[in-house]
């Protein structure tokens, strides 16, 4: 069994991991439940208007299809499936198409990231989250007969067997490997195993160009950050944006888990770090309704994202045709 986490991710969020459910294609094997309740979407995870709406390149991407059915996800990940068995095939390799795990489906129902609703909940969910990221959904796979399969073989053929389906391994230590996904999973997601390595690219540089968005790097972004600084120290803390505000307490927290890395951190410091998080998130909140911050910052990212649109347009059309047409990148 596996379990999986997948679903639809905005720009919230310090660091590329709130960008991974919105462009990184993930591996083989996740999937979700074939009843027709559909995924709830953002703008029924949070609030009326704390949802931001979403930019050009977003909804060009799939980022606000809205929500779908897990017979609809389920249709998806089977054709995914038969297309990384085929592959394996050519490989050499028997490879049986992975099922969803009847009953496994849960959505997560918590607030969205940057709502108010989050923030008291969660603060920035650095020091405590969500047991399910909100707008996502987790689901277990059967991946029995793949693993039966792949323990008969010798220890080089399942490292080939491996490679095959991961692509090239890098040892992390610690008995982790990662893979960088050139192999049949990859090339099966992206219905294109030829343009693969290039359609990855323009993933990469629609991350790295998000991310960008999400620190503020452009000074029309840095402008409307001034505002929210301002009231911010008003409150006293001395952050430039609530990006900034949110990186500081991470690395706040993750000094405290490296300064003990083999050792539990004690409960009442997690609580204490937790509540000192709320805080600032709220306040946080406060001076991004007090400065209209949000509504200002998006209007020019939408502009940002439309200008990136329009000089990118045939390296998306291209990789918006390869994942099948819908811009969904599950």
């Amino acid at each position: 069994m596996r379990a999986c986490r997948r679903g639809r991710a905005r720009l919230h969020g310090a660091g590329r991991a709130a960008l991974g459910a919105l462009l990184l294609v993930g591996f083989a094997g996740c999937g979700t439940d074939t009843s027709t309740e559909p995924v709830p979407s953002p703008g029924e995870a949070g609030e009326a208007g704390d949802v931001p709406t979403p930019g050009p390149l977003e909804v060009y991407l799939g980022d606000a299809v809205g929500a779908r059915t897990q017979r609809e996800v389920a249709a998806e990940l089977a054709q995914t499936e038969e297309a990384i068995a085929a592959c394996m095939a050519t490989e050499g390799f028997e490879y049986t198409p992975v099922v969803m795990v009847p009953g496994s489906f849960e959505a997560s129902d918590d607030p969205l990231r940057g709502t108010r609703a989050f923030a008291e909940a969660y603060g920035y969910g650095l020091w405590r989250q969500p047991e399910i990221e909100p707008g996502q959904y987790t689901y277990m796979l059967d991946t029995s007969a793949n693993t039966a399969y792949r323990e008969s073989l010798s220890p080089e053929a399942q490292q080939a067997y491996d490679v095959a389906l991961l692509g090239q391994p890098t040892d992390l230590g610690d008995g982790q490997v990662s893979y960088d996904g050139t192999g049949c999973t990859a090339r099966a997601e992206l219905r294109d195993g030829a343009e693969a390595e290039y359609l990855r690219g323009v993933q990469e540089e629609v991350a790295d160009y998000l991310q960008s968005l999400w620190e503020g790097d452009d000074p029309r972004l840095a402008e409307v950050d001034a505002a929210w600084a301002s009231c911010m120290r008003d409150a006293g803390y001395d952050d430039d944006s609530p990006q900034a505000a949110e990186s500081r307490l991470l690395d706040e927290m993750l000094a405290v888990f490296e300064a003990a890395p083999d050792a539990p951190v004690a409960a009442g410091r997690v609580d204490a770090g937790a509540e000192a998080e709320r805080r600032v998130a709220l306040a946080d909140q406060d001076c991004r309704d007090a400065t209209d911050w949000s509504a200002r910052r998006r209007a020019v990212e939408h502009e940002l994202q439309r200008e990136y649109l329009d000089a990118h347009r045939a390296d998306l059309d291209a990789l918006v045709a390869a994942l099948g047409g819908t811009g969904v990148l599950d």
